[in-house]
């Protein structure tokens, strides 16, 4: 299971073989292909939120509504819950988007509402959050393509050792040469 806090579609692989993103069939008969149960804000229907029966609801809502102002002001000002939040929740929240929000509690609830309002107030902290999501959703593209680039060697490597694959066919699938693969992923000391 896997629980996606994104404020952006979802747009991993969903299961082992489209980690490894190749189509030789003979790679793939050896890699179970396990696919993943994604819950991600942005794919939840706004009617399906009710059937969440804790916080999470309200964080996943909030998420999926920020990017939209017009959307969030009608989400803080007409849903009763984000004017008595948890603050834990709120915390949450502001962990989660980077907002930097000051929760003020009274009679153990938090007004998300007045929150934004004082969040928004301020030109400047709109500006950096927007540079700082510009700059997430870089980043998290940039760290996803690296990671899946890591594993799948680390698969390919795993093959190589128990004589699955050749050395030369472990490259050809990495789509590097020989002496590439070898250098990039350390096998030259398990060759000796």
């Amino acid at each position: 299971m896997v629980l996606y806090f994104g404020a952006s579609e979802w747009d991993g692989p969903m299961s082992i073989h489209e980690m490894l993103n190749t189509q030789n069939q003979r790679l793939l008969d050896f890699v179970p292909d396990y696919r993943i149960n994604l819950i991600a804000p942005m794919q939840v229907p706004d009617e399906d939120f009710e059937k969440f029966r804790t916080d999470l609801r309200d964080v996943m809502q909030f998420i999926k509504a920020s990017n939209d102002q017009e959307k969030m002001e009608r989400l803080t000002t007409d849903n009763e819950r984000f004017q008595q939040m948890t603050p834990d929740a709120a915390e949450l929240i502001n962990l989660l988007t980077d907002s930097k929000m000051h929760l003020t509690v009274k009679e153990g609830t938090v007004n998300m509402c007045l929150a934004i309002q004082q969040m928004m107030e301020s030109s400047k902290a709109a500006g950096v959050l927007e540079g700082r999501a510009e700059g997430k959703a870089e980043g998290r593209v940039e760290g996803k393509a690296e990671g899946i680039a890591e594993g799948r060697l680390e698969v390919l490597v795993s093959l190589w050792k128990k004589n699955r694959l050749t050395l030369q066919e472990a490259a050809e699938e990495a789509e590097m040469t020989v002496d590439e693969f070898v250098n990039k992923t350390g096998v030259k000391s398990l060759m000796n």
